[in-house]
């Protein structure tokens, strides 16, 4: 938040009671006019518990004795009870026993005094500047309301005094400095111009404008206490790099879960995520809260139980402000496509092994066609062909035949023509099969 001078009370150095009378001098001309009247500092009134003092200066005048200082709350023009005056022989005074939260009009004049120490003449009065002191309540409902791609927008509860809320954010976890933004008047929400996908940690402290300007051309501000800190974020980026790992759960391929990785982003709460089926049908939408989506995120939902199709799934991510959810953009679409279910073999000939091995499955929708491959016991899978249709007779792991008494792994991976790619279903099944020969005796 923006760094202010507090200032205590200091007493009023008054030369004459005679300058409390109000007697009636008349105004010399020559004295001249006092310029350059502003307001300079605010605080606590250390000698009067619950009052405010404010610090004001001027441009000095050659030739004068003292300046009588006159000030009242704004709007009531320096008349009845509110009418106050004092004394001093600098061009700067600190004011005490004022009220929080308020405005005060004040006017200087500059005198010089005769041998008794009475006025004797007085110049022209300065031009009325208003001033004013910090509100004295501390904003307790300060909270995200709103985001967007680059913006957070928080809201709060006025508080009395207060003309203007001074904003203070910083990225969260950062020792850095505080950035802040005064809102123009008197409102009850903000929205700053932050970076994007990004986390802030963010308070607000009450103040009070003057609506004068000093030689700057700069106004007042009178800035009460912080708040407490809050957590507020932009709108999450779009998810990116969206990619299917696996599914299915221990020994079994139907079951409706799947694993996803993604580029993740820094500001969400959570993702929702929306899976389609292969003719475009939305069959699901859920959310899930992950705590390193870099690394994988697990989808658990029934509607992916026995699922055999080719599906395509788009994430978002969503900021959480009370009890709705505001999201980010959609990342692009990733298809993907469990183990085709079914899978099976068995040999063709029992008396050949040469007629090979027979493995069939289940059509999958979308599929334009399914690979097969083979290994021998925990070798690597070598490609043994391609079909449009639903098995495949192995005859071979690579160049070698079949052998008996040797253990052999095969797996069917469906293929999707998905615009200019490939998309390939689950490809970490895999099933197992030994041959044997049997020999029948006449």
């Amino acid at each position: 938040m923006k760094n202010f001078f507090k200032v205590a009370k200091v007493g009023l150095m008054v030369m004459v009671c005679a300058l409390f009378l109000g007697i009636g001098i008349k105004a010399d001309a020559a004295l001249g006019k006092v310029a350059n009247l502003e307001q300079t500092a605010d605080g606590a009134d250390a000698q009067a518990s619950g009052k405010c003092a404010v610090k004001i200066q001027w441009t000095a005048l050659q030739g004068v004795d003292g300046y009588v200082v006159e000030y009242c709350e704004s709007g009531k023009n320096f008349t009845g009870s509110t009418y106050m005056n004092g004394a001093t022989t600098k061009n700067a005074v600190t004011i005490g026993g004022l009220s929080a939260g308020t405005s005060y009009d004040m006017k200087v004049t500059a005198v010089t005094l005769d041998a008794t120490g009475q006025i004797a003449e007085q110049g022209a009065a300065s031009d009325v500047v208003e001033v004013v002191t910090a509100p004295s309540a501390t904003v307790t409902t300060l909270k995200q309301s709103g985001a967007q791609s680059k913006k957070f927008t928080v809201s709060w509860t006025k508080v009395p005094g207060a003309n203007v809320y001074n904003i203070g954010y910083r990225l969260y976890g950062s020792q850095g400095e505080w950035s802040d933004v005064t809102t123009p008047n008197d409102v009850d929400n903000c929205t700053v111009s932050v970076a994007a996908d990004t986390n802030y940690e963010v308070l607000i402290a009450p103040a009070r404008k003057s609506s004068s300007k000093n030689s700057k051309g700069e106004q007042y501000i009178a800035y009460g206490s912080d708040s407490s800190k809050i957590l507020a974020s932009s709108l999450p980026k779009k998810i990116t790099k969206v990619k299917f790992i696996t599914s299915g759960s221990s020994s079994d391929p139907k079951a409706g879960i799947a694993d996803f990785s993604w580029n993740p982003s820094n500001a969400a709460d959570g993702y929702e995520y929306t899976i389609y089926g292969n003719n475009g049908k939305k069959l699901t939408t859920k959310t899930v809260v992950a705590s390193n989506p870099k690394s994988h995120v697990t989808i658990n939902n029934k509607k992916l139980k026995n699922a055999n199709q080719f599906m395509k799934i788009r994430v978002r991510g969503y900021l959480k402000l009370g009890n709705k959810k505001v999201y980010g953009p959609y990342s692009d679409y990733c298809w993907f496509a469990k183990y085709p279910l079914s899978v099976k073999g068995s040999i063709v000939n029992k008396s050949s092994i040469s007629d090979g091995y027979r493995i069939s499955w289940k059509k999958m929708k979308g599929a334009k066609n399914y690979t097969v491959y083979i290994a021998m016991g925990s070798g690597s899978f070598k490609k043994a062909g391609t079909t449009t249709g639903t098995s495949f007779v192995l005859k071979s792991c690579g160049s070698a035949p079949l052998a008996t008494y040797t253990t052999y792994r095969y797996r069917v991976v469906a293929n999707k023509k998905a615009g200019k790619k490939t998309v390939k279903s689950d490809s970490t099944w895999s099933s197992t099969f030994r041959l044997t020969t049997t020999y029948y005796y006449y």
